[in-house]
């Protein structure tokens, strides 16, 4: 071999060598191919995700979160160039990438495909697709490595992966503003896809725009403040809002300004409730909205004769989940409501009934409401058992749910506090139940309310405290002395219409 041969060997050789160090490099050495991921040199946006897209290669961190807004190339670079880029790196992982929809999931397995098999990427990593398996869903190397390309809330099973990609795993506005949806695609992350994770590489990576205070993303960002979860977190908003933002931008420069030109700025910012959880990144939970916290009202005296009765919200869970929570309430004959103590805790239901019991010794509730639903129907037994041996009677109510969600649930609690017919006795745990009212439903905790709301939405059928009848004025100036004691000095007529006023009365505090 001449040397001129060999110079050009050694510079191919170091080009190889810098394209399985560096995305950037990878992304030059793979140009010449024309595909289009391979184009453009990076944004400096993009070179922050590739930073962490290297950090998260090397095992700096574990599991890593990229939100941006839409049409910023997040799933182009960490989906595509960065999943074929760690696979030339490491030929035999295995990675599951999942997106929202089918036809997406193809479309990005067809990028894919296209690049493992040009004569570049092959000659990088030293492997090539297996011709046995080429699918779209799977795309296998003759080295041992694979690609799955599933479909979010799909049927998982039968293999093992050393990396996760979870691209935008929500499909829609109306999905992502369901707590329900939410819930179950936080428990099909969980118990199906993050199940597949094997082997000592052991990676996860999530890309996404915000939808809403409880996405995916939220829920991993709620358990990393719990330390339950180690997640990096890469926010990059459309308009840099703070002084260390990521990009190392002004407050008030935009992302890309060749993508996103200042008319159609102004026309996402429009829009203030997209503008700020997609493309802001920020669907903090919107306080205040179900109600303002200036409907919180500490009560400055409680009333004397009042009708005691209890709201019961049960959890299960020992030390972990959510929480038991037992309201103690009175109504009034004006049908306030007060709010008098609180007892919640994650506890075992063996604690929760007993505490139930001592409660319902000291405060005789008229009524004890609960949810009809499973937890409580087994709790309910419990306590049945307790009120025998104890000989405590607790007046128990089963209230249906009739499969309404917890915002209709608590419709009739809402109602109350706008009105401010609620008032809480002064305590330590008011500023907890505050907090929690002003951040429902998005909130992490949500027995309170739903506690609450029972009382609330079963009080018409509350038989109310009677209101002190008051003699009326008007009769009290008929009675004049008269010999040793008091006459009448009216007709019959006057005295009718005296009876029929102090009726009306009497009648105006119970309706």
């Amino acid at each position: 071999m001449n040397k001129v041969a060999l110079n050009k060997l050694q510079r191919e050789l170091q080009r190889r060598e810098r394209a399985l160090e560096s995305i950037e490099a990878y992304m030059d050495y793979m140009r010449p191919t024309g595909l289009k991921p391979f184009l453009y040199p990076p944004e400096p946006h993009h070179k922050v995700v590739i930073q962490r897209l290297e950090n998260l290669a090397a095992g700096d961190v574990l599991k890593q979160i990229v939100s941006m807004p839409p049409a910023s190339a997040k799933s182009t670079y960490c989906t595509v160039i960065f999943v074929t880029w760690l696979l030339a790196k490491f030929p035999d992982l295995s990675v599951v990438c999942v997106s929202n929809r089918k036809s997406l999931s193809e479309e990005f397995s067809r990028m894919r495909r296209n690049i493992l098999n040009t004569k570049e990427w092959q000659a990088l990593s030293g492997t090539s697709p297996a011709s046995n398996s080429k699918s779209l869903e799977r795309l296998g190397l003759d080295s041992g490595g694979v690609i799955y390309s599933l479909v979010a809330l799909g049927t998982i099973s039968g293999f093992r992966a050393n990396l996760i990609v979870c691209d935008d795993a929500i499909k829609t506005a109306e999905q992502a503003a369901s707590r329900q949806q939410m819930e179950k695609l936080e428990r099909w992350y969980f118990q199906e896809l993050r199940t597949r994770l094997s082997g000592k590489f052991r990676r996860e990576l999530m890309i996404g725009t915000r939808w809403s205070g409880y996405d995916l993303t939220a829920k991993m960002l709620e358990a990393v403040e719990d330390d339950k979860e180690n997640w990096n977190y890469l926010r990059i908003p459309l308009v840099a809002d703070s002084d260390d933002d990521p990009v190392g931008r002004k407050k008030g420069e935009v992302l890309w300004p060749d993508q996103y030109p200042p008319d159609e700025v102004r026309n996402i910012q429009s829009r203030p409730e997209d503008y700020k959880t997609q493309y802001q990144q920020l669907p903090a939970i919107q306080k205040g909205e179900w109600v303002h916290p200036r409907h919180f009202h500490r009560a400055n005296k409680i009333p004397r004769s009042l009708t005691m009765v209890c709201g019961i919200d049960i959890a299960l869970t020992i030390g972990r989940g959510d929480f038991t929570c037992i309201v103690v309430c009175g109504v009034d004959a004006n049908k306030n409501v007060y709010v008098l103590d609180l007892y919640r805790k994650q506890c075992s239901a063996d604690l929760s009934c007993e505490v139930m019991l001592s409660l319902q010794k000291q405060h005789q509730f008229k009524h004890v409401f609960c949810d009809n639903d499973n937890n409580s129907k087994t709790w309910g037994q419990l306590l049945q058992q307790g009120a025998r041996r104890t000989n405590v009677f607790v007046p128990l109510q089963l209230v249906p749910m009739a499969n309404a969600d917890k915002e209709v649930r608590a419709a009739a609690l809402r109602a109350a506090l706008l009105n401010d017919r609620v008032f809480f006795s002064p305590a330590s745990w008011n500023a907890d139940v505050f907090r929690e009212m002003t951040e429902f439903p998005h909130g992490k905790h949500d027995d309170f309310v739903d506690a609450l709301g029972l009382v609330l939405r079963r009080l018409p059928q509350i038989s109310l405290p009677q209101l002190p009848l008051q003699q009326a004025p008007e009769l009290q100036r008929q009675l004049v002395p008269h010999e040793r004691g008091f006459a009448l000095n009216g007709t019959i007529d006057e005295l009718f219409d005296i009876r029929e006023s102090d009726r009306k009365i009497w009648n105006k505090g119970r309706i």
